[in-house]
This record gives C-alpha cells, sequence and structure tokens, in this order.
C-alpha cells in the first residue's frame, strides 16, 4: 500500500513536471515570436564571417556578381540590415 502512494506520488509530480515544462517552453516561444525577447544580433564582422561564403556563392550562381552595376559593399550592407530588421 505505501508503495503504490509513493508511485502515484511520483507519477504526479511526473506529470507536473512535464507540464510545466511545456507551458514554460511555449510561453519562451511566444515571447521570442512577438519580440518582447531581445536576442542579441551579431556585429557587423562576426554576421560577415558567418554569412560572406554562402552569400558569395548566391551571387555568382545567380550571375549577379558579373552586373556592370554590381556592388558588393552595398550587397554585403543590405544584408546586414535585412538580418537586422529580422
Amino acid at each position: 500500500m505505501e508503495n503504490e502512494i509513493l508511485i502515484a506520488i511520483f507519477k504526479f509530480f511526473g506529470v507536473l513536471w512535464i507540464a510545466m515544462s511545456s507551458i514554460l517552453s511555449l510561453f519562451v516561444i511566444y515571447r521570442i515570436l512577438t519580440g518582447s525577447v531581445n536576442i542579441e544580433k551579431l556585429s557587423f564582422d562576426d554576421w560577415y564571417d558567418k554569412e560572406e561564403e554562402n552569400i558569395n556563392n548566391y551571387l555568382s550562381q545567380s550571375g549577379a556578381d558579373m552586373e556592370m552595376d554590381f556592388n558588393p559593399e552595398k550587397e554585403f550592407e543590405n544584408r546586414y540590415n535585412e538580418y537586422l530588421n529580422k
């Protein structure tokens, strides 16, 4: 009888723990999606180091880098601003 009570108590607290974890996770996701959590953005230099290869590959595959008026500095600046405004 005593073991059954202990098992019931452990099950109750296990379910309670799972429920609270789920509620907390949903709350954090909600705060992130609504922008009420300030996620620190990378500096331009860190962002550039991370994204440079991907962006250069995309630009070369799309042919954008071959256009006469192509400005790589402006392209990276625009993409960084898009990243900041996400």
